[in-house]
């Protein structure tokens, strides 16, 4: 109110109305800060960032390239521009502006991950692997690369070598489920329904109580046809996140027939 004339005073404004997700009030404030400072670009920065989350690609490439026209190439901005197009679809696009990140900074990990997502999206799992491994060379330790890379290295029936990404992601981050799920995933489709049976109660350790762990570790031990353990840990579940059940039929859509297990979701039910 005493200098409304202030970009840096509606630069931060619309910063504290981002942070409570009011998408309108910070757009208008940031439009306040480019209308007194047309060179205020950390406000088109925002607004991209605004209109990504709100999945208005168009308008958030639009700001994002403002951004750039003011700041000049920043591999972050950039990255985003690429990250828009690879989500509207506009994959040669997308790769462009990722090789123009990596122009900037080689060691820009997520253009890295950008590229690999795009080729595997592409089926061309071989180009994916080359990508995913440049973006582990900046941050080794990411799980959710190295997740990705076994995945990559499953399809190119490189499942020795997947199984070696499993075990060192679970090294890094045993308390992450996703990586037990994963991994138990893979172990069910590649070698057999004991051993990612194994590796899940194995996982109990750091899991027990939460009840999506439970649902995954029932359909496991239905498919092992140990059906009245699965019911003893599908009661905990249900009993803790009943709706949370529909990850189990999503997983493994057979127990939807079963009736022991409908009767145990009729119980729930009514007390959920």
């Amino acid at each position: 109110d005493d200098h409304p004339f202030s970009a840096s005073g509606w630069f931060n404004l619309g910063e504290l109305y981002m942070r409570h997700f009011d998408n309108e009030k910070a757009l208008e404030a940031f439009d306040f800060a480019t209308a007194i400072d047309e060179e205020y670009a950390h406000s088109y920065f925002n607004k991209g960032v605004i209109f990504a989350n709100m999945h208005d690609y168009s308008s958030a490439i639009t700001c994002f390239s403002e951004c750039v026209a003011y700041e000049g190439p920043n591999p972050l901005t950039l990255c985003y521009i690429g990250e828009c197009y690879e989500k509207s679809g506009d994959f040669e696009t997308a790769l462009n502006y990722y090789d123009q990140v990596l122009e900037v900074d080689e060691r820009w990990s997520d253009a890295w991950m950008g590229k690999a997502f795009i080729y595997n999206m592409m089926g061309r799992n071989a180009e994916a692997l080359t990508m995913i491994n440049e973006a582990l060379k900046s941050i080794p330790d990411n799980v959710e690369y190295m997740l990705f890379k076994a995945r990559i290295l499953d399809r190119l029936d490189r499942g020795e070598e997947a199984v070696g990404i499993f075990e060192k992601a679970i090294e890094i981050e045993a308390d992450n489920l996703e990586v037990w799920l994963e991994y138990t995933h893979f172990l069910r489709m590649n070698i057999s329904v004991d051993e990612a049976l194994e590796m899940m109660i194995e996982a109990m350790v750091f899991f027990e109580g939460v009840p999506r762990y439970y649902y995954r570790l029932v359909a496991y031990l239905m498919m092992a046809g140990r059906e009245a353990e699965a019911l003893i840990f599908l009661g905990e579940a249900l009993l803790e996140d009943f709706e949370g059940h529909t990850e189990l039929f999503s997983y493994y859509p057979e127990v939807r027939n079963n009736e022991n297990i409908s009767h145990l979701l009729e119980i729930y039910k009514d007390q959920s």
